[in-house]
């Protein structure tokens, strides 16, 4: 019997040009994966044009990594499951963030969780505040060690 092979997704979604927003690719370029059950992709400020590659993948699980007003200290750190995501935008994207997963969820059966990251600062500059990247760089390596996807199993 042949056994489909299932893997984690993680999807870096932001503009690295207006600040914090760009946490996202920041995380997805810093990810140096050598594991066949968690692959990355870097979907930038229109994660919607690559529902069909996500779709053609066929995950089981898909982390969306991305600035997230929550309303907390710049820098928090909020894993939130697709039932969870609020209605309201949280981001600066043209498609909220629920009506993303709603397609991700239309176009495959994998379940899908947000890790959002509070911004500082969202203005148009390159580079992310020393705050967020501090978080940033913590939630790579947790990422990389296994402890945030094994979390979720």
């Amino acid at each position: 019997m042949l056994s489909l092979s299932k893997f984690t997704l993680i999807l870096g979604i932001g503009n690295s040009l207006r600040g914090d927003d760009g946490v996202g690719p920041y995380i997805i370029d810093k990810l140096k994966i050598e594991n066949s059950q968690l692959k990355i992709l870097n979907c930038g400020v229109v994660p919607e044009d690559y529902i069909d590659e996500i779709s053609e993948l066929s995950p089981d699980k898909i982390f969306i990594i991305d600035a997230a007003n929550f309303e907390e200290k710049p820098g928090t750190v909020k894993i939130v499951d697709e039932i969870n995501i609020p209605e309201k935008s949280l981001s600066t994207h043209n498609i909220s963030l629920k009506v993303f997963v709603g397609l991700l969820k239309q176009f495959t059966q994998a379940k899908v969780f947000l890790i959002g990251i509070q911004p500082e600062n969202m203005d148009y500059v390159e580079g992310l505040s020393k705050t967020v990247k501090a978080s940033a760089d913590r939630l790579v390596e947790q990422i990389v060690e296994g402890s945030i996807i094994k979390k979720y199993e």
